[in-house]
């Protein structure tokens, strides 16, 4: 007996090829909407871009108190931070900060902060504060990211430092806004 054997036509194949594109897409489509826009760390953002204040020539149109178009998680639970308060007797308004990590590696105590503001102007204080021991207090500058800003970060020789529970404190303020985190960490 004689065996025939098949040849497969092209067109089959990029058939076969195109469906499989397509289940592969549209598996990743749901995917990625099952999960509400987070993928791999990335996040949905709205693209609203209107606003219930007036626009001035000095106002930043990236400014939380400016736009609703920024997601962000801040520490009141929401995916928004709550929006700058005026503080009492200043003409400045109070933003959410917070501090992101407070630990000790090896010799220095590392601190990095979050502050939901998009800004590059004003100064970060840190203060560290224990029961019957010296203050220390530093500076940085503050950087912008694209939806909020942060301290430059603080490094710390923990040879500054006694054992024990220490409170961090980190403090933004420019011309317009200031705000405060407050955090415990533990010195070895």
């Amino acid at each position: 007996m004689i065996a025939i054997a098949k040849k497969r036509s092209p067109k089959k194949l990029l058939i076969a090829i195109c469906a499989a594109i397509i289940i592969i897409l549209g598996a990743a489509t749901t995917y990625v909407y099952a999960l509400n826009g987070n993928i791999f760390g990335w996040t949905k953002t709205s693209t609203n871009t209107t606003s219930s204040q007036p626009s001035t020539s000095n106002q930043n149109p990236t400014d939380p108190a400016n736009s609703s178009s920024e997601t962000k998680t801040g520490s009141n639970g929401s995916d928004q931070p709550s929006s700058p308060q005026t503080v009492e007797g200043s003409t400045k308004k109070s933003v959410e900060s917070v501090i992101t990590a407070a630990a000790q590696n090896g010799s220095t105590l590392q601190i990095r902060s979050i502050i939901y503001l998009v800004t590059d102007t004003g100064t970060c204080t840190l203060t560290l504060a224990k029961s019957g021991s010296n203050t220390v207090t530093k500076t940085a500058v503050v950087q912008s990211l694209p939806s909020s800003s942060t301290c430059a970060g603080f490094d710390v020789p923990v040879s500054e430092l006694s054992n024990g529970q220490w409170t961090v404190v980190v403090s933004f303020e420019n011309d317009s806004y200031t705000s405060s985190a407050t955090k415990t960490v533990g010195i070895n």
